[in-house]
Order: structure tokens, then C-alpha cells, then sequence
């Protein structure tokens, strides 16, 4: 159900992420692979990993997923995974979520124009 990002942009350049209390580094001091980490709030998962990573950490966020929520079973009861969200999803450096648009190669966060919008017309209308 996930799409990639077919043709990133290659004219965008690549930003060097800084390292923080949170994300260190994806390799350890011995040269291993650290684990990705998520990180959940509501029903939602944040996460970043290299492009060659991310079919496993997607795979991972949907099995811990299923262990809280209970295997999918559609037959007896609706599916508590919102399909929608993946078959919205395109794994991309860029990518919009809850009105924000965030881009892991410029590293920045913008705010989408329908946002913006909407926004506006709640100040509007008040």
C-alpha cells in the first residue's frame, strides 16, 4: 500500500542533520545500526530513517501498531489502522501531516496553503 517518492528532486539540496538528545546518530560506537526510533502521539507515528531502512521501520510501526490495537481483523470488526493515512502515504523527504509540511533536506517545516487558509477563515468568521 505505500508509495515512494518515485524521483526525489535532485536540485534540493542535502542538509546534514545536527545531532540532538533525541536522534544521536543511526550508528553506534562499534559501527552497528542503532534501532529508529518512533515517536508516538494520538495515532500517529513520527519517524525517520535512510531510504534502504524504511520498508523494515514502516513494517515495525505496524506491528506495534497491531500489538495495542489487535490484528486487523475486518470480518469481525472495523480496522483501528486508518487505511486512509496509508494509502495517503508517499515516503518522501517531504512530507505533509496535520497541516505541516516537513522537508528532512532543507529541514525546515512550513505550513501548507489549505492550513493557511483555513486558519484565516476561522479568524474571519470570529
Amino acid at each position: 500500500m505505500v508509495k515512494w517518492d518515485p524521483s526525489p528532486d535532485p536540485s534540493v539540496p542535502f542538509v546534514q542533520a545536527e545531532t540532538c538528545r533525541l536522534n544521536t546518530d543511526i550508528l553506534n560506537e562499534d559501527s552497528t545500526e542503532k534501532p529508529t526510533p518512533h515517536h508516538i502521539y494520538v495515532d500517529n507515528d513520527m519517524m525517520a530513517d535512510i531510504r534502504r531502512r524504511m520498508p523494515m521501520t514502516l513494517a515495525t510501526a505496524t506491528y506495534a501498531i497491531s500489538t495495542v490495537v489487535g490484528v486487523p481483523m475486518t470480518h469481525l470488526r472495523s480496522c483501528a489502522i486508518a487505511l486512509d493515512k496509508w494509502l495517503n502515504l508517499i515516503v518522501s523527504h517531504n512530507l505533509i501531516m496535520s497541516g505541516l509540511v516537513f522537508n528532512t533536506r532543507t529541514m525546515t517545516v512550513d505550513v501548507t496553503g489549505e492550513y493557511r487558509q483555513d486558519v484565516l477563515r476561522l479568524i474571519d468568521d470570529n
